[in-house]
């Protein structure tokens, strides 16, 4: 994501180019800062990425599961 804000690496989803396109003219008139923080340094984003991985490796739709997963 961070290199993709540069304009180091590209958007290569289409349904995500839009809003990637977006976020990076937006960002060009705001004073802030982005910056790579390692999985091991950010507990809870390495949560987040781990179960995303779970769900895409499972097929998920994109709906809205409950709490045992269904």
């Amino acid at each position: 994501m961070v290199k993709q804000m540069s304009g180091e690496y590209s958007c290569r989803s289409p349904r995500l180019y839009s809003l990637n396109w977006t976020c990076r003219k937006l960002a060009r008139s705001l004073d802030f800062s982005i910056s790579h923080v390692p999985r091991e340094s950010n507990t809870e984003a390495n949560r987040l990425a781990s179960s995303a991985a779970r769900y895409a490796g499972r097929g998920y739709n994109g709906r809205a599961r409950g709490p045992n997963g269904f």
